[in-house]
């Protein structure tokens, strides 16, 4: 018996594969992207956002060619009146659906990223639609008059705004206008943040959870009243007088591989004094103290801020001459080869008025 069948299944093959072919040679449609300009960024219609420069950068290896757009977003609610934040959106052409937005350090006021150095230099390059906020003003990372609107005033939208509505809503608007650019949705959203911009992640975080897939939020500050103090004591200690600094050790060699050894590290400032750690209390209200630093007189004068009483930790000199004289006792071991361990503990002999404290340091060496 004859089966005629397979010249037509070849056939039939045959007309398969070139209609893949076909498919595969037809060039894609990709989404009409809009032009990198003001006009071009304003027609997607982003809610309280308006654009105010887009230019076309030019890749410039590793980083890829990218729109960077300049703006303001209207914030409101919040019990506060409308603000105005300003902000940075950078839209890169190897988009990788993924958001990254970037806080900004000390007292804000600028576009300058505090965060992760690393993140920020490979944000691009990675294909990460980036943005960031001035939080509502522009000044100087440490100067705080912006908070006040004349003294004894509180600007209440600039710090509401510095506190925490600034990032969600230009995180809002910054969402829609990616989307809207690329045309496609964002996968994954995230923030970074150092120091006050670790303390905008936080905020997003407890305030707005929705906000972010997920947050790095490096050595934040929450407390203006900590930095306030440790800013004090660093003043002290970098106006201290002269100084003569002195050591004196001894080693004994116990075995080829262990040695034991001794030393005595002092340090008088001529002139310092002591150094007493005293607890300070005073009356602040929250608006200024929290974000100017300046206690004031009281609470007077300010309506509709809370009122509080804390206290802090501070060195007060005291006449004389500071004499700091620590002690050292340790060992050094060499189990085999060019590896080196040393473990030795360092006690206060003098504590100057500072308090006692007994500290280990071991350390790994390793000559090559």
């Amino acid at each position: 018996m004859k089966i005629r069948q397979a010249p037509r299944l070849r056939f039939f093959c045959l007309i398969a594969a070139l209609t893949v072919l076909a498919v595969r040679d037809e060039p894609h449609a990709s989404p009409a992207v809009p032009q990198c300009t003001v006009a071009g960024l304003s027609s997607l219609g982003v809610r309280d956002m308006r654009i105010v420069s887009a230019t076309q950068v030019p890749a410039a290896p590793p980083n890829p060619s990218y729109c960077d757009v300049h703006g303001s977003v209207t914030t409101s609610g919040n019990g506060a009146a409308d603000g105005s934040a300003g902000f940075e959106i950078k839209l890169p052409g190897n988009w990788n659906h993924k958001f990254l937005f970037l806080g900004v350090g000390g007292l804000a006021g600028s576009l300058n990223p505090e965060a992760n150095r690393s993140d920020v230099a490979q944000s691009l390059t990675r294909g990460y639609a980036t943005a960031i906020t001035d939080a509502g003003h522009q000044a100087f990372v440490l100067d705080g008059s912006w908070a006040l609107e004349s003294p004894g005033v509180p600007d209440r939208p600039k710090l509401v705004d510095y506190l925490y509505r600034a990032a969600h809503d230009v995180t809002i608007a910054a969402k829609h206008l990616v989307e809207g650019y690329f045309d496609g949705d964002i996968r994954r959203s995230y923030f970074d943040g150092c120091s006050n911009g670790g303390r905008m992640g936080l905020m997003e975080a407890t305030r707005f959870p929705e906000d972010y897939d997920g947050i790095i939020a490096g050595a934040p500050f929450l407390d203006m009243r900590v930095a306030i103090g440790t800013a004090k004591v660093m003043k002290q200690i970098l106006t201290l007088p002269d100084e003569i600094n002195y050591t004196g050790g001894v080693e004994f060699i116990a075995s080829p591989r262990l040695t034991v050894m001794g030393d005595v590290i002092g340090r008088t400032l001529r002139g310092a004094g002591h150094l007493d750690l005293v607890s300070k209390k005073f009356e602040y209200n929250e608006a200024t103290e929290l974000i100017t630093g300046v206690p004031g007189p009281g609470c007077a004068g300010f309506v509709g801020w809370t009122c509080k009483t804390a206290s802090f930790d501070e060195f007060d000199p005291r006449p004389g001459n500071l004499a700091l004289l620590l002690g050292s006792g340790g060992v050094k071991f060499n189990p085999a080869g060019n590896l080196l361990i040393s473990a030795s503990v360092l006690f206060p002999l003098t504590n100057a008025g500072l308090r006692s404290r007994v500290t280990t340091v071991i350390g790994l060496d390793y000559a090559f």
